[in-house]
């Protein structure tokens, strides 16, 4: 999980651990590809809006990269995210927890 926000990572990481998921959190943008290039996820859930590095440029900078262009990613737009992006999951900022534990078990059961 992705998110310049360290209050929402931190829940979004509790609720997500606590049914089974193992996760990582990145405050940053920037720093994601290399927290992804040393373990590779199973889903990847960004923010757009993040210093240094916002979400779309992560999207295009992961998407570069042979190796994690399967990825699934998921994004969680404060407000209206930029067209062209193939995303594979969209959540809006208000998500449920059962919304985002639904789409997890989509992408890769606990």
């Amino acid at each position: 999980m992705v998110d310049g926000d360290p209050n929402l990572l931190r829940a979004s990481k509790t609720l997500v651990t606590s049914d089974g998921y193992q996760v990582r959190t990145v405050v940053d943008g920037f720093d994601a590809p290399c927290s992804v290039a040393q373990e590779k996820p199973d889903l990847i859930v960004s923010d757009v809006m993040m210093p240094r590095m916002d979400g779309a440029d992560l999207i295009c900078a992961l998407r570069g990269t042979p190796a994690r262009t399967d990825i699934p990613v998921g994004i969680l737009p404060a407000a209206a995210f930029p067209p062209g992006l193939h995303l594979h999951v969209f959540l809006t900022r208000l998500f449920s927890a059962a919304k985002l534990l639904e789409v997890l078990c989509e992408v890769q059961p606990p």
